[in-house]
């Protein structure tokens, strides 16, 4: 059965990440799974590092802290490459499995793309390293955190 028969994405974040699922999907509406997509924010920029060609370009990736999602079409693009990319492009003992996929996925023409919610931290500690202050009454959902829960709210109170 085709990948894309069996799942639309598929999400890599870190162990320690909590997933509000409904608010991921809410977030994927407006997205086609098979179109090649990579999908994350609270991105960075990194040096794509190429072992082979010593090539070095830069790249805006998706923090794998908070998770990133990968398209099944993008998945089933990069599937041929994947292997070889790891063991002979990307640099044998980097643990940056965010910024090899993201470059893996940026020679193949694919692009991330940015949705606000996929934060490593809380919105107020985003928006803070960032230098950036919303206020708090004018949160809306495009502020909602989609993976981050406030101590207060883990308790089930």
């Amino acid at each position: 059965m085709p990948i894309q028969e069996r799942q639309k994405w598929f999400y890599i974040a870190g162990c320690d990440t909590f997933v509000n699922v409904e608010h991921v999907l809410k977030r994927l509406d407006p997205f086609d799974a098979t179109q090649p997509l990579l999908i994350g924010g609270h991105s960075g920029r990194e040096k794509c590092l190429n072992t082979i060609a010593e090539k070095i370009h830069p790249v805006t990736f998706p923090s794998g802290g908070a998770g990133f999602l990968l398209s099944a079409k993008l998945l089933e693009l990069m599937q041929p490459h994947l292997s070889n990319y790891v063991e002979n492009v990307w640099p044998k003992g980097s643990e940056s499995s965010d910024v090899a996929l993201t470059c893996l996925a940026w020679t193949l023409g694919v692009k991330v793309t940015e949705v606000t919610g996929f934060w490593a931290f809380s919105p107020i500690t985003t928006l803070h390293q960032d230098g950036r202050k919303i206020p708090y009454e004018r949160w809306d959902n495009a502020v909602v955190d989609l993976v981050w829960v406030h101590p207060h709210f883990q308790s089930g109170k």
